[in-house]
């Protein structure tokens, strides 16, 4: 027997991958922190649910050391649900790294 492993990644609803373009744009109402401590690209790892809810978000990477680190959070929690990643046509828990771009 042959077992074909198909895996499609988690994205945020209403898209066809997770780029961060897809996110909310959050400048107009923190401008001004983005403006003081920005432009930033944080790398956040979390895990998507069956739900589409994420959990467990850790900053990975933030080259610019920036102040944003909450912001960028914040971005994800309060952005659109994901569609959950499958496995073999099943819907599966899954980690997912996102870059969220911050500036103006």
């Amino acid at each position: 027997m042959i077992l074909k492993t198909i895996i499609a990644i988690a994205a945020i609803h209403g898209s066809t991958n997770a780029k961060s373009d897809s996110l909310p744009p959050l400048h107009t109402i923190r401008e001004e922190n983005i403006r003081s401590d920005g432009p930033a690209n944080i790398t956040i790892q979390f895990i998507v649910h069956l739900n589409g809810q994420i959990t467990d978000l850790a900053i990975v990477a933030n080259p610019d050391q920036s102040n944003l680190d909450a912001l960028a959070k914040k971005a994800l929690l309060e952005g659109p649900s994901w569609v959950p990643a499958t496995q073999n046509g099943y819907t599966v828990v899954s980690y997912q790294r996102q870059v969220v771009m911050l500036g103006l």
